[in-house]
């Protein structure tokens, strides 16, 4: 059997990503989703979880489907 784990240093690391590929600064991002940059420096370094609200206007802001963002790994149980 395969287990998912929620990863989210990778899931950090995609938003980062993303982020930086539309040319924004984690200050650009944070005001776009009406949060602050510790926050956002915090979901991309996967020190604090995400809340749904916060990955859908992530999302949405990087123009990318929520999925894109979220990174699991797997594990035989």
């Amino acid at each position: 059997m395969i287990r998912q784990i929620y990863n989210p240093k990778q899931t950090g690391q995609n938003i980062a990503y993303y982020r930086e590929s539309r040319g924004m600064t984690q200050t650009d991002l944070a005001s776009a989703i009406g949060k602050t940059e510790s926050i956002v420096r915090k979901y991309e370094n996967g020190q604090i979880d995400i809340p749904q609200v916060a990955l859908a206007k992530l999302a949405t802001v990087l123009r990318v489907f929520p999925n894109m963002l979220i990174k699991f790994d797997t594990e035989n149980v």
